[in-house]
């Protein structure tokens, strides 16, 4: 009888032991795709604040002659515009990224312009930064 009771109390034991391990690894797992999501949400935030910015910059452009102004907090995200005239001696064109913040992501566009007095084709570039590396 008892050597019954101890391997009784030795298979509770592995089993207890077996069903720990599965646990922390699901709570691994949960808190891993709590943080997929996140970032996901993040990035299409991003995404569509950038398609929405690009637009908003083409139609300023065509209005003004000129880029709009950057901007710093765009409901928790950076803005910053950019514009190169395609021939210039600088293709392939270079950005200046010193202003773009730990994660971003990036959306072109060619569109016609004036520069230097002619019409000229140009590539502008709306860049979206969020977040500090997390």
């Amino acid at each position: 009888m008892k050597d019954q009771r101890g391997a009784a109390l030795i298979e509770v034991l592995g089993a207890s032991a077996i069903l720990g391990i599965v646990i922390a690894a699901l709570l691994y797992v949960a808190q891993y795709m709590a943080l997929a999501e996140r970032t996901t949400r993040l990035e299409t935030e991003a995404l569509r604040l950038a398609e929405e910015k690009l637009s908003y910059a083409s139609a300023y452009i065509r209005s003004n002659g000129a880029l709009p102004p950057n901007e710093a907090d765009a409901g928790g995200y950076s803005v910053v515009y950019q514009i190169a005239w395609l021939g210039d001696e600088g293709d392939p064109v270079e950005y200046d990224t010193h202003l773009f913040g730990a994660r971003h992501l990036s959306l072109q566009t060619v569109m016609p312009g004036t520069h230097g007095g002619q019409t000229r084709l140009a590539l502008l570039t709306v860049t979206v930064s969020w977040g500090d590396g997390e």
